[in-house]
Formats: structure tokens, sequence, C-alpha cells
């Protein structure tokens, strides 16, 4: 996803339960919801990158603050970064695959930004997008 370009151009958003979510959204202004972008979902689905194979949880790999996991069963492409210790609320967790482990305070200032409330989400104020992703070797 991340050699493919997929992410660039997706936009965060505040999501009470978990922390802060990404995926193929756009702020859309015009409306009352969040957008969910066709053009940037049709980018995962023609990678067929659109969600997992299947769901897969470890206890050995739990959510915790800043540990990072697919939204959704069977999970993807929207992603969140948790801001919470949410394993200890919800024991069937999407699987995770990550952990911030630099720039935490980016995640800090995301959870902090002004917000609108559309539908169960909160959009952040301006409006955050994801420029680009890079995998440090």
């Amino acid at each position: 996803m991340v050699h493919a370009k997929l992410w660039d151009g997706c936009s965060f958003y505040q999501n009470q339960e978990w922390g802060v979510v990404a995926g193929p959204h756009s702020y859309r202004p015009d409306t009352k919801l969040g957008h969910y972008d066709k053009a940037l979902e049709q980018r995962f689905l023609d990678h067929e990158l659109h969600h997992m194979s299947f769901y897969e949880f470890s206890p050995e790999y739990t959510h915790t603050k800043y540990h990072v996991g697919f939204m959704g069963d069977p999970g993807g492409p929207t992603f969140y970064i948790d801001a919470y210790d949410t394993y200890k609320y919800n024991k069937r967790q999407p699987p995770c695959f990550g952990k911030v482990v630099a720039g935490e305070d980016a995640v800090e200032r995301m959870i902090a930004m002004p917000f609108e409330v559309r539908g169960d989400d909160r959009w952040m104020k301006p409006p955050v997008k994801i420029k680009s992703m890079t995998i440090l070797e």
C-alpha cells in the first residue's frame, strides 16, 4: 500500500473510540458526513488491497497507545492510531500491524485539534491529509 502510494491524498479524522483514523476519505464542506472518496477507494480496489484476506488477532500484539491497526472485519484499508490503551475495553480488536515509534507529538496534536462533528466522526479543522507515506528501513 505504501510503495504503491495508495495512501497519498487520504485524510485523517478523529474517532472517539480509537484516536485518529485515516483512509480513503475526504472532507467535504457540502455534506453533513465525512465522505468516502470513490476515486481514492478505487486505487485500493485496483491493487486488490481494499481489505485484508482474513481477520487475524493475537493477544501478544494488543492495541495500546500509538499502535496502528486496520478498522473493520476483516479490516482495511482504513486504519487507526490508538490514542488510548484500547485493549482493556475490547478484547476482539482489528489486526495491529505497527506502532508509532517517533513523532507521537504529531498524533497528540491531531487529537487536540478543533473539529467539526459529522455523524460519528470528528473532522479536524483544518482537514489533515496524508501527503506521502514512506517505510523507514
